[in-house]
């Protein structure tokens, strides 16, 4: 069962590396969505709108944009340096961007109406005696609310990866990402990684864990890098190369060390800091221990308007206040309704760049079992980042949550430092035929 799982996902991660690619004389080309610009209007105050849209990765580098609250244009010169903007206005009327490209104004955009809380609450059509195990955007509904052995098998390959309780065996952690620069994923799995060929590159010999987070993770280092936490040996975290899987460093921990994050939350340190259910402390990038606290050991979000992480842990998302050592509470979603989901790993239904500006949004369980809500944030920023989407690490990222324990997608560059090194996404698009509403 192990390699039926193994072998399933290959086929998947080929197939997604082979629509990837436009011709084997350009083998990094990637093709990733045509997306539109995404844009979000969220009543902020009784006097205040916050509107943000996306850049695309494929936009040329000095597109300018014009922002419109209903006829009204709001900006006097193209904004070149943000893609969010608060409006000073009581009144709730739509909006629409237009890109601007060598000072020739583009269409407008979709117009989007004003949310008046910064959720949407999505409801679930739900079939009468139904269950949530096979709804929306995840299979992995609140395990109290699990009913046992109610998926019945089918030979469709998407539900294989999916439906991975069917399976005797499945991985805790995997990742997929370029790894070799050929413009086709690999896969790394447990202890091992896989070229998009199914051919093995490595083992590091260290076995399974239930967390899994590649990057890169150390910007001194070519390449990217992956920490993971093993369950048995007392091997605790181990930070290792992607490309070759040559053992940076490791925090031993007593037991299984059940979870583990790694995200960028001291500027003060460059690259990412690593820590683990069993680390007793935060230790950076090159195996150095900052301080003996430890935050919530779950997902990395961008939600405020820096480049360092968010922590996000049940219905929480956290500022780290670095000179402190400290948790800052920035969202309790539970005050709106939103719950957590598998179990006691407490995680999101997703959080991902979904709409507005390159920050996250995220996506919880409705209390009531019968809706999702989507948060997205309002913290205005100063930076402008094409949207992270058309990145192919982290888009690959999104995906592949729906194969094994959802861990937060990551970007396979580092922004710690600041954009101006920012790689141009070396992709292209297709925009999907017109689909009739008849």
């Amino acid at each position: 069962m192990k390699n039926a799982f193994l072998i399933v996902g290959l086929i998947y991660i080929s197939f997604l590396s082979a629509i990837g690619q436009n011709n084997e004389s350009i083998k990094a080309k990637r093709q990733m969505e045509s997306l539109d610009r995404g844009i979000v209007a969220v009543r902020k105050s009784p006097e205040e709108v916050f509107i943000s849209w996306r850049l695309l990765g494929t936009d040329p580098a000095k597109t300018g944009f014009n922002l419109y609250r209903g006829n009204q244009k709001l900006n006097k010169k193209p904004l070149t340096l943000v893609t969010n903007y608060t409006d000073k206005t009581a009144t709730d009327e739509v909006y629409t961007v237009k890109a601007v490209v060598k000072g020739k104004e583009e269409s407008a955009s979709a117009s989007c109406k004003v949310w008046q809380q910064s959720f949407l609450k999505i409801p679930l059509n739900r079939p009468a005696g139904g269950t949530m195990e096979k709804e929306v955007v995840s299979n992995r509904p609140d395990q109290a609310n699990r009913p046992a052995g109610n998926t019945p098998a089918d030979n469709r390959t998407d539900q294989l990866l999916q439906d991975r309780h069917q399976y005797t065996y499945a991985p805790g952690d995997a990742s997929v990402a370029d790894l070799d620069g050929d413009g086709k994923a690999e896969i790394v799995y447990g202890s091992s990684a896989y070229d998009d060929n199914g051919e093995p590159l490595y083992t590091t010999g260290m076995g399974h864990g239930d967390a899994m987070h590649l990057s890169d993770l150390d910007p001194d280092i070519p390449g990217l890098e992956v920490w993971a936490v093993k369950e048995t040996k007392g091997l605790g975290g181990v930070l290792h190369s992607a490309a070759d899987g040559k053992i940076l460093f490791s925090v031993p921990g007593e037991g299984d060390t059940g979870r583990g994050t790694a995200a960028d939350i001291y500027p003060d340190h460059r690259g990412f800091e690593m820590w683990s259910s069993t680390s007793k402390g935060i230790y950076s990038v090159k195996g150095v221990k900052i301080t003996d606290k430890v935050p919530s050991v779950n997902f990395r979000i961008y939600w405020d308007g820096d480049l360092q992480d968010e922590l996000l842990d049940k219905s929480f998302i956290d500022d780290w206040d670095y000179v402190n050592h400290k948790p800052v509470r920035l969202l309790d979603a539970s005050e709106f309704g939103g719950s957590s989901i598998n179990g006691t790993k407490a995680t999101p239904v997703i959080s991902a760049d979904i709409l507005g500006d390159w920050r996250e949004e995220l996506i919880l369980r409705g209390s009531d079992n019968a809706s999702l809500l989507l948060f997205t944030t309002t913290i205005p920023t100063e930076y402008r980042l094409y949207t992270l989407m058309h990145d192919p690490v982290y888009r690959l990222g999104v995906a592949w949550q729906n194969v094994v324990y959802n861990q937060p997608p990551h970007l396979g560059f580092y922004i710690g430092d600041g954009l101006n090194n920012v790689p141009i996404p070396n992709i292209f698009t297709i925009k999907s035929p017109a689909i009739s509403s008849k």
